[in-house]
């Protein structure tokens, strides 16, 4: 019983309950039995918690692991899917996603393992777990490849478009760009990475005013995913400085807005078309794109979508040096995004409030409201948005000529990217390469960059 007891436990992890053992053993052994087992026993030892125990040492666990038989690994990763499982039903069950999905896998029941890999990751993305999120839905995307489990077309567009997201929230640009494209193929609206290809779409987006944005059997639901999923490309491809891919997906992010009636999604899009000619000849007639979003943000009954859009509409008054239009703006969308607790879209208002601070050269509000900001990803652990905050408050250092606070500020931007993939050195880099370059300042590009 002991060794059947700490094979179970191998299973069960680093950690493991006296009840789980009772559960998965198959045996009649008491709880009181095990525990005295347990105690008896130099491999373990309690965790501290009533009832949890731990291996001493994770090498201990997995040789006990590694010299189980596959029949054996898969019998007990599927008893411990049927312990979590129980009589637990809907919100009972939900903290339980990632370990079903992980029990799932190794017992190689294929249907519940994508079942659970969906769930897990989608419960990830939500809590901004983007890495853990974009691991679950790749695994779910292998297991359908191989055949392993039977997936339809549209539940592998969804597995894609959220590792595009979940890779954009990382700063991988590529993965976003591949994965997003991956989901438009899966849902029958394929798009070519080739720049002929996306001219020749192009040319169709005008021909065809922007019709046929989704396909009729997209369920509503997915078709605000692909809805996102234009906008994530948008903005990656914008990063990448994809002229053809940049505005063809805004053609049809704004048809796909236009079709779903929603004014505020539309509205982001006619700011990017505006965005994209902002700093050619073309600007002084793109200010009517500007006009048309602000109408159209009236009628955006979404706080959510008004108040992301409203501070983009502080952004256009930048580019004009419209400051008091650009802080109205800005101010009143972090407004919006506060009264809704929704703390990301706070801290992004707040961060674009800090460029034009930094623009101006207006040093006091920007360290005031970048305070603001790090108490925010304190709570939210945004390590992205902590980056861009510490870049802008390196440079406002740097050229206040305090060099030691630009260092320091400056050691915590780099140290915002650890753990990151590999994407947000590239991303922020060019953001920061941008904002300093637009005011010439190549000695402290050199130290940023």
């Amino acid at each position: 019983a002991d060794q059947r007891a700490l094979k179970v436990a191998s299973v069960l992890g680093r950690a493991f309950t006296t009840e789980a053992i009772c559960a998965i053993a198959g045996e009649q052994l008491a709880a009181e039995t095990l525990e005295a087992q347990l105690a008896s026993n130099e491999l373990v030892r309690p965790s501290g918690t009533e009832g949890v125990w731990e291996f001493r040492q994770m090498l201990v666990r997995e040789a006990i692991y590694d010299a189980l038989l596959l029949d054996q690994r898969r019998e007990l990763h599927a008893a411990v899917v049927k312990h979590l499982v129980g009589n637990r039903q809907g919100n009972a069950l939900a903290p339980h996603y990632p370990a079903l999905a992980l029990h799932a896998t190794a017992a190689e029941d294929w249907q519940s393992a994508v079942l659970y890999l969906d769930l897990a990751g989608e419960q990830a993305l939500a809590r901004w777990a983007n890495a853990e999120a974009a691991r679950f839905h790749q695994s779910a995307l292998h297991i359908s490849r191989t055949g392993r489990a039977a997936v339809d077309p549209v539940q592998r567009g969804r597995w894609e478009a959220r590792v595009a997201e979940a890779s954009f929230r990382l700063g991988d640009m590529d993965t976003t760009i591949a994965a997003g494209y991956r989901a438009l193929e899966a849902w029958g609206m394929p798009l070519s990475e080739r720049v002929a290809g996306q001219l020749i779409s192009l040319i169709g987006a005008f021909a065809g005013r922007f019709r046929a944005v989704a396909p009729l059997s997209l369920p509503d639901h997915d078709q605000r995913l692909l809805l996102d999923l234009y906008g994530r490309l948008v903005d990656a491809q914008g990063f990448r400085q994809s002229a053809g891919g940049f505005l063809l997906n805004i053609f049809r992010e704004l048809a796909l807005a236009e079709a779903l009636d929603m004014p505020g999604r539309a509205a982001r899009a006619w700011l990017m078309f505006y965005f994209f000619f902002a700093a050619t000849p073309l600007e002084s007639r793109a200010r009517v794109w500007v006009s048309r979003a602000r109408a159209l943000v009236e009628r955006e009954s979404d706080p959510s979508r008004r108040g992301s859009v409203t501070v983009r509409l502080g952004v256009a008054s930048m580019y004009t040096a419209d400051w008091v239009a650009a802080n109205a703006n800005i101010l009143a969308g972090i407004a919006l995004a506060e009264a809704q607790g929704e703390q990301r879209n706070q801290s992004e208002g707040m961060v674009t409030l800090c460029h034009g601070y930094s623009i101006r050269g207006h040093f006091r509000p920007l360290a005031g409201t970048a305070s603001k900001i790090r108490a925010i990803t304190r709570v939210t652990g945004d390590r992205q948005i902590e980056g861009v905050c510490a870049a802008l408050m390196a440079d406002a250092h740097a050229r206040s000529g305090n060099l030691a606070e630009a260092e320091r500020e400056l050691g915590e931007f780099v140290e915002s990217l650890d753990g990151l993939a590999v994407g947000p050195n590239r991303v922020l880099g060019q953001g920061v390469r941008a904002m300093v370059s637009l005011r010439q300042r190549w000695k402290f590009l050199t130290l940023l960059c």
